[in-house]
């Protein structure tokens, strides 16, 4: 409730929607997926506590907002494309200093 107070005063209050009827905590909702609603605050870490299957399209609602009207959702890719983002890292000695990359 704090976050549409905050927003609402750089956006008109009539564009925000406030959404608190699930048990999402600090996760993306999602409307499928099988990570329970919740579950990041029971367990505690790995990967349910970056999305929740609350039954709320978290996405599909943010772009309808912003886009309008969406296309029909079609069936994603299931693999992953690795795209390489060594060149954009700041060298040590920067003010990034603590920027780190996994490889």
């Amino acid at each position: 409730q704090e976050t549409w107070l905050q927003l609402s005063a750089f956006v008109d209050a009539s564009k925000l929607e406030r959404v608190f009827d699930t048990y999402a905590s600090h996760v993306w909702s999602l409307d499928h997926g099988w990570c329970f609603c919740g579950q990041c605050a029971l367990i505690g870490f790995g990967r349910c506590c970056d999305v929740n299957n609350c039954r709320y399209d978290l996405s599909g609602d943010m772009l309808t907002r912003s886009y309008g009207p969406l296309s029909p959702r079609v069936q994603a890719r299931q693999e992953f494309s690795w795209i390489p983002q060594d060149e954009f890292i700041p060298p040590v000695n920067s003010s990034w200093s603590h920027a780190r990359m996994a490889k």
